[in-house]
């Protein structure tokens, strides 16, 4: 949004003044008058924006012309270039323009999401209809009333223009809408001042901007483009040295043909004596800031191009924000086939159409609850300005008295028909209670509202009618602890954005399925439930949550196996820094070493016998098997497979499993990770390296939480190298194992880890990717 529009307009009980800098003074650096024009510098509202180097050259599109050396237009181009001649010699700069325009239409063209503007201020960011019938963002500047009408002066911040609209043509602007710059700027001719005898060297004559048309008008109706050489930058304002006609070398275009060499101003203007040069301008808006040496510095230092892009955002200060700007990607919940989930049933439409909630993640809901709370008492919300069929946002729930998260379904009048997406809720609210909802919000927890069709009954045709009467028998079978079991899964959701599963519900007791089929036969495709009573679903205890309470026992051997490593590296080092007096001495220490050694090696060798006999034989049984290295954060886990020599590779991901299979010169593996938690199949990643292979996978849910395995198996695997970084004591000495681990980071992120270890120096350790840093499963 506009920083002025923040700013009150008010300076004093007695002057009322604007934030708008004055135009005299940007075009002659002095107003000779009075008036509600701001005419010195701030640092706040003239900060620089444009994500543009400070001297360069701009190709433009003009809009608007106000003066002879005061224009309006979108900057489509840059170049650092003294001479850019080539295409390549251009970066393009996005504006955001046709977004902007292709959202307003949409608007104004929607029934019931236009919404007029009954008290509008001065300052104040609104949506307008022009008599074009076309919608702009404007900023209001003046309110006239009149006996019958209201008459609104308003600047049209995407294109330049100043017109009088009237009141009942003044909408409401989204609030996305009111964060994108201007996409319109400023542009003014700094290199000269008019020529005028007896007259105001500090006013353009009439005649002159009438020449400066008829010159340019041609050029801006044929949709051809300036090239302008930049000399400052003012928040959205530009001064330039001078501005050149871009010609076509072969055309059809009627400027191309009207003018034979190349149109340039100031030059057209001196050749006419209407003009003459001077440098004084930007010096004169220099010296109108106390602090000049802080402007001084802004010019001299041109912005170096660090990183050319061949497209970038027009406003550096929103490059940020635009991000956020940008259409978030909802998730909706997921349900696994491999597994046997909790489910609740909260709404039924018909048999092939009810709504489940995964009560594995309920805990997750009761959280957001509260963020949703937090956010509300702490007023970081506010009022939904444009309510749209698919928005997501607050509403009020008649129920509990608390806002939850909605997607709207329907809108009619003042009214909005919401689904409650993490209850499975339909209710009719107003309008005007929704609420707006941080994108935090949106994207910490997917949506938690799953579509299922109940198989073994036939599809139901939008022209038949469904007895209540089944609707609220199937509720009645599932007020109790029901699990579900996905057959199938498509795409057509009826109400959510979300995957359609085709599921069979049950308990220990009785299947819902065959249940309700011997009592609604009317509705039944007898071969699917003739399958569903033959497969005999049951729910097995040994497959419930409990792999996902904390292993205690694992980890103690995690600490005694970290324990004895640090002891042994410690023995070790102490051994080594001990001198020998004589060489009798060493030769009796190694003969009693050499001895002590055989016998521990014996010791381990018996000790290495038994404990193999611990690990998993179960799991991922192929002839050979891949070592593997893993770690983790809050959102993502990483995988290394020490495969080197790949030929070729494929990648399989579900919502609980990671399925690798891979062609090398010598050997062929087929890796499978059965997962302790779930990972958003669709956001995994894998690539080769020299050094193995690395796989990123995202975790389902947001949140502080590490798994404490990788393997949903709780016996232990010899090749899972395990990150145990998160649980070791603080007071221990982990040099050694955060090296290792931050080797591996710094490969799965792409970026080199900041870490630092105070009072150690690597190079006095001579530290190898061997079996002393590793940790197993």
């Amino acid at each position: 949004m506009f920083d002025f529009i923040k700013i009150p307009f008010k300076d004093s009980k007695v002057s009322s003044s604007r934030p708008f800098l004055c135009d005299k003074v940007k075009q002659f650096g002095i107003c000779e008058g009075t008036c509600v024009e701001r005419h010195d510098l701030c640092k706040t509202l003239d900060k620089e924006c444009l994500n543009i180097p400070t001297k360069c050259m701009i190709n433009i599109q003009l809009t608007k012309i106000l003066s002879a050396s005061h224009f309006y237009g979108r900057i489509l181009k840059y170049s650092t270039k003294k001479d850019p001649t080539k295409d390549q010699d251009w970066i393009s700069v996005n504006d955001s323009f046709e977004r902007i325009k292709d959202e307003l239409k949409n608007i104004g063209s929607t029934p019931n999401t236009i919404i007029l503007s009954k008290t509008f201020t001065i300052g104040e960011m609104v949506m307008v209809q022009t008599e074009q019938k076309e919608f702009y963002r404007a900023v209001v500047l003046d309110i006239n009333y009149g006996w019958l009408t209201v008459k609104v002066k308003v600047i049209l911040i995407d294109l330049g223009h100043t017109e009088e609209i009237s009141s009942n043509k003044i909408f409401v602007l989204p609030s996305h809408l009111k964060e994108l710059r201007p996409v319109a700027v400023e542009i003014i001719i700094s290199s000269m001042e008019p020529v005028v005898e007896g007259g105001s060297v500090f006013n353009w004559p009439v005649n002159t901007t009438n020449l400066v048309r008829s010159l340019l008008e041609p050029i801006i109706l044929t949709d051809l483009e300036f090239i302008c050489k930049v000399e400052l930058t003012l928040g959205i304002t530009l001064w330039v040295d001078w501005i050149l006609a871009k010609k076509c070398i072969k055309c059809s275009h009627i400027a191309c043909k009207l003018y034979k060499s190349s149109l340039i101003l100031p030059n057209e203007l001196i050749k006419r004596n209407l003009a003459r040069r001077s440098s004084l301008l930007i010096d004169k808006l220099i010296n109108l800031d106390k602090d000049a040496h802080l402007w001084k510095k802004h010019l001299s230092a041109e912005k170096p191009l660090v990183i050319k892009k061949s497209s970038i955002p027009l406003f550096s200060c929103d490059e940020q924000k635009n991000e956020i700007d940008e259409v978030i990607k909802v998730q909706w919940a997921h349900l696994s086939q491999h597994t046997i989930s909790n489910v609740s049933v909260c709404y039924v439409d018909s048999p092939k159409c009810f709504f489940v909630i995964n009560m594995q993640f309920y805990e997750r809901v009761i959280a957001l609850q509260r963020d949703i709370d937090d956010a509300i008492s702490n007023k970081i919300v506010e009022k939904l300005t444009c309510a749209t069929v698919g928005n997501i946002c607050l509403a009020l729930s008649p129920e509990v008295n608390k806002y939850n998260r909605v997607i709207i379904q329907k809108i009619n009048d003042k009214k909005a028909e919401v689904l409650y997406v993490d209850y499975g809720e339909f209710y009719e609210v107003e309008i005007d209670n929704l609420l707006t909802i941080p994108s935090s919000l949106i994207t910490k927890l997917p949506l938690q509202v799953i579509e299922c069709s109940l198989s073994g009954f036939n599809v139901i045709l939008p022209t038949d009618t469904v007895d209540q009467t089944f609707n609220n028998r199937l509720l009645e079978l599932t007020d109790t602890k029901i699990y579900l079991k996905v057959l199938s899964s498509t795409t057509n959701a009826k109400f959510t954005g979300g995957t359609y599963y085709e599921v069979v519900l049950f308990n220990n007791d009785i299947n819902i399925n065959a249940t309700m089929a011997d009592e609604f036969n009317m509705y039944v495709d007898n071969t699917q439930i003739q399958n569903i009573l033959s497969s005999n679903y049951k729910y097995k205890e040994d497959e419930s949550e409990v792999d996902d309470v904390f292993d205690e026992e694992e980890f103690k051997c995690q600490m005694d196996l970290l324990e004895s490593l640090f002891k042994t590296s410690n023995q070790t080092n102490e051994t080594q820094t001990v001198p020998s007096s004589t060489n009798e001495k060493k030769n009796e220490s190694d003969s009693k070493s050499l001895n002590k050694d055989n016998v521990i090696a014996n010791k381990e060798q018996i000790k290495c016998i038994k404990n193999e006999k611990k690990y998993c034989l179960d799991c991922n049984v192929t002839p050979v098997v891949p070592q593997c290295f893993w770690h983790q954060d809050d959102t993502w886990i990483y995988l290394k497979l020490n495969i080197l020599s790949v030929n070729d590779y494929n990648t399989l991901y579900t919502m609980d499993t990671i399925t690798i299979n891979v062609e090398t010169n010598s050997v062929s593996y087929s890796f499978t990770a059965v997962l302790f938690g779930f990972i958003i199949d669709e956001l995994c990643t894998c690539h080769v390296s020299f050094d193995g292979i690395f796989i990123k996978a995202k975790k389902l849910i947001e949140v502080k939480y590490h798994w404490p395995r990788l393997l949903k198996c709780t016996k232990k695997h010899k090749y899972i190298i395990y990150n145990t970084e998160f649980c070791i004591d603080e007071t221990k000495n982990l040099q050694v194992w955060c090296k290792v681990m931050n080797n591996y980071k710094m490969k799965a992120h792409g970026k080199q880890l900041n870490v630092e270890y105070p009072d150690y120096d690597y190079n006095d350790t001579d530290y190898s990717d061997n079996d002393d840093g590793i940790f197993e499963d």
